[in-house]
């Protein structure tokens, strides 16, 4: 379990390390949608470039009831990327954490609470301001909580489309 996450984290802060060396600081928003991937199901995320590669993701994700836990879950997603260019076809890195909140009835009380780790690498395409971004990771989900004495690993793929601005 600890391995491949251990692997993104590395990675990504590796990519951190590089910071220094870019002479211009970037400040954009990208939102998008994404189907599975950190949020199982899906979700919907903004994400905020700090510097001109490396940026934050806070979203919601939905996870229906079919997927991992058996019950229908939202939630939401917080995380960090690093990408190897400024704009165009790129490689993405990033790791972050996604909590789940499993409702129980129609009523839609929350019972319970899970919390995956995730890593993720995979492609990116996004262009200057303004223009569409297109992406696809791989993306395993890494549960807090053991199951049946084991630490489970869930590969995962995602998929997202959104708008940079």
């Amino acid at each position: 379990m600890n391995g491949c996450f251990r692997l993104a984290v590395v990675v990504s802060l590796a990519g951190l390390g590089t910071v220094s060396s870019w002479a211009q600081e970037a400040r954009d928003f990208t939102g998008y949608v994404e189907v599975g991937g950190a949020g199982a199901g899906g979700s919907v995320d903004v994400e905020w470039r700090f510097w001109r590669r490396v940026g934050v993701r806070m979203g919601v994700a939905y996870m229906p009831r079919f997927l991992l836990t058996g019950t229908t879950a939202v939630g939401p997603i917080v995380g960090m990327g690093v990408e190897s260019a400024d704009w165009g076809d790129c490689a993405q890195f990033g790791f972050g954490l996604t909590r789940f909140y499993e409702t129980s009835d129609p009523l839609n009380t929350y019972r319970d609470r899970n919390d995956f780790l995730y890593a993720s690498i995979g492609y990116r395409y996004l262009q200057m301001d303004g223009s569409l971004m297109l992406s696809l990771s791989l993306t395993p989900l890494f549960p807090l909580k053991r199951e049946h004495g084991q630490w489970p690993i869930y590969p995962w793929l995602g998929a997202s489309v959104g708008w940079r601005w």
